[in-house]
């Protein structure tokens, strides 16, 4: 839960990621729009990898989910 919590607070999108968001990439990497690419990485992210991990102390506690 802590690293849910933490990757939502820290996304550049301030969410998670779902299962929408996943079959998008996914249609797009099997459609024609992706032939030209090749050697990526595409992170599903929510924008998480850009921005980091927060330090712990740095992380805003919700005390009704707070394990």
């Amino acid at each position: 839960r802590y690293t849910f919590r933490t990757a939502e607070q820290t996304a550049a999108l301030h969410r998670s990621v779902t299962l929408d968001d996943l079959g998008n990439a996914s249609v797009y990497l099997l459609s024609d729009m992706s032939a030209a690419t090749s050697g990526e990485t595409h992170y599903i992210d929510a924008g998480f990898n850009a921005m980091g991990m927060l330090a712990p102390w740095r992380v805003e506690q919700d005390q009704s989910t707070a394990d």
